[in-house]
């Protein structure tokens, strides 16, 4: 490996040759250049990667809604890093329906329950 070899990125000065090559990006908070690697920027201590944890995944997002939290999940499909905008939409929007499909389901139930309820009570009295 020569001297000029680096990681990747881009060149700090394209006008000269071999200069190392730096990696930066933008803080999520304050806007000031930090290197790729750090996961804290060090001037306000923002966090600079999101969506790493394991309930930003597209296939725990999916359990959480349809099993355990329904809508309270499209805040994960949202900030979640691993998916497109296109798979948002679709899964936010299946979200929804499955939702709406229990909130529509319940109150069948709910009626059918207070219907029995109600021929009950006239035998009753």
């Amino acid at each position: 490996m020569d001297s000029h070899s680096t990681t990747g990125g881009t060149s700090a000065d394209a006008g000269e040759p071999g200069a190392p090559l730096v990696r930066n990006i933008r803080c999520r908070k304050c806007c000031r250049h930090i290197d790729t690697t750090y996961a804290f920027c060090p001037h306000c201590g923002t966090k600079q990667k999101s969506g790493d944890a394991w309930y930003y995944h597209p296939v725990w997002i999916a359990v959480l809604a349809f099993v355990l939290i329904g809508p309270f999940a499209l805040p994960l499909v949202w900030k979640s890093t691993r998916m497109g905008v296109t798979l948002k939409l679709i899964l936010a929007v299946l979200i929804l329906a499955y939702t709406g499909y229990g909130v529509y389901y319940l109150y069948k139930i709910a009626t059918i329950d207070l219907a029995q309820f109600r021929e009950l009570e006239k035998l009753l009295h």
